[in-house]
């Protein structure tokens, strides 16, 4: 079930992150093996546009049938006795004209909306060859496919075949997009940190409403180009003030909270109804399920641990962190584990899981909070531990977080 979850969103962008993340810190790839990555994407993105094609034809082809039997039974008008009306879809919407979403497409394909002329060169080159068609027109159809994703989960159902495959062959043209992004030197973790980028993420969050027949009027498209260009300002900052010897878990919470004010902010701008378009509130803030949230840095970053009490949670974290450290060092480490677990918040110690926790899909905000007092540990047994250089090494360059979560009570 926990591979069917993470499926619905950008869950794959997060290949560096797997399995063993806590344990070991893997070199960056060489460059071939980077161009083979992204040579295997493009062609899987290829296999999800035709096949996204060929749902498109199967719509239509429904469409034209149901054209034809409402032709059939002689009925003279289309919508509440008007011959010109705007047919209706199953749920009672007026149907979108090929000219509608013609033009819409041909507004998007004057992106970026936002050049954000003062950004790196890096991040002006990436936005000027982004395809936004493509992302105005994945994104926007990926997110009612998300919520029926994620509404069967929190029913503790499997989602429908149809509803997998089909953000299967949405996400496809997404991976190539992010994996271009991260390629071109776009700031971030990976490449669901280059996707979240403000200046892309501006961007992508106009193009999707216009996709999705909200478009921003012309005060909040002001706004957000205020938003996006402030939050890009503060991101080139935090790059900047990096440290070669901060620990990575570090670098990545302080990414993470700042993505988490610019969705914040950009969220504050729009209606009711644009917001609830962009994040139903069933997928908001869930990690590998919302698409315009600091969640998408998590992805495969994000590794739910279940407690029974305070003194499990301390053996289980020991054996996370220190498993291959020696007796001696892990005397004085094992204090100090014991101690960050007697002070973390009642927040964390009497936090349980629901349903969508349980398969992956847990709170950003929830994720971010945990790896702050992850991060804080790994910081005190480098500075106090009397860890080996080489469990040194490792704490460093931890690539993600454990969620903690206290088991049910028997």
């Amino acid at each position: 079930m926990r591979a069917v979850a993470v499926a619905c969103a950008l869950g794959l962008l997060a290949a560096s992150a797997g399995a063993g993340w806590m344990l070991r810190s893997p070199d960056d790839p060489p460059g071939d093996l980077s161009a083979l990555r992204l040579e295997l994407a493009e062609a899987r993105a290829d296999r999800a546009r035709a096949g996204a094609a060929a749902h498109e034809a199967r719509q239509r082809a429904r469409s034209a049938e149901h054209s034809a039997a409402v032709s059939r039974s002689e009925r003279p008008t289309t919508l509440a006795g008007r011959a010109d009306a705007t047919p209706a879809d199953a749920g009672g919407a007026p149907a979108v004209t090929p000219d509608e979403t013609a033009g819409r497409r041909a507004r998007v394909a004057l992106y970026p909306l936002y050049a954000f002329d003062d950004a790196a060169p890096a991040v002006r080159d990436a936005l000027a060859a982004t395809d936004w068609p493509a992302v105005a027109e994945n994104l926007a159809a990926m997110l009612p496919v998300a919520d029926e994703i994620v509404g069967a989960l929190a029913r503790g159902e499997r989602p429908s075949a149809e509803s997998i495959g089909r953000s299967q062959e949405l996400n496809g043209p997404l991976i190539t997009i992010a994996m271009r992004l991260e390629a071109a030197g776009v700031p971030g973790t990976g490449a669901n940190g280059a996707f979240t980028h403000p200046a892309f993420m501006s961007n992508a969050i106009a193009a999707s409403l216009e996709a999705l027949g909200m478009p921003l009027d012309s005060a909040q498209q002001a706004a957000l180009g205020h938003v996006g260009a402030e939050f890009a300002r503060r991101e080139r900052q935090r790059v900047a003030a990096r440290t070669v010897d901060a620990v990575k878990l570090r670098r990545l919470v302080e990414e993470a909270e700042q993505k988490r004010d610019y969705f914040a902010a950009a969220r504050a701008l729009l209606s009711d109804e644009q917001r609830n378009a962009l994040c139903p509130p069933a997928v908001r803030g869930r990690v590998a399920a919302d698409l315009f949230s600091e969640g998408l840095v998590w992805v495969g970053r994000a590794q739910p641990l279940t407690y029974r009490d305070e003194a499990h949670l301390a053996e289980l974290i020991e054996a996370r962190l220190l498993g291959d450290a020696d007796e001696t060092a892990r005397g004085a480490a094992r204090d100090i584990v014991a101690a960050w677990v007697a002070a973390l918040p009642r927040e964390i110690v009497d936090h349980h899981a629901d349903a969508l926790d349980r398969v992956g899909m847990v709170d950003a905000a929830y994720t971010t909070t945990c790896a702050r007092h992850v991060a804080a540990l790994t910081e005190t047994l480098l500075r106090d531990g009397g860890v080996s250089a080489g469990a040194a090494a490792r704490l460093r360059d931890l690539g993600g977080t454990v969620v903690l979560f206290r088991a049910p009570s028997e």
